[in-house]
């Protein structure tokens, strides 16, 4: 399992999708939810997640 790592997001309540009201906090919680998933696929690739 991977260590815990604390990301610091700049303004974590703004909405990035009105239609769903999707923050921008929920978007990181996810992206660590799937991380152990994803991070395998993503190694070696030139990517920027912004």
């Amino acid at each position: 399992m991977a260590a815990a790592t604390k990301v610091l997001i700049s303004h974590p309540e703004r909405v990035i999708d009105p239609s769903s009201g999707l923050t921008k906090r929920d978007l990181g919680e996810y992206y660590a939810q799937v991380s152990l998933w994803l991070l395998p696929h993503l190694k070696d690739r030139p990517i920027a997640l912004v």
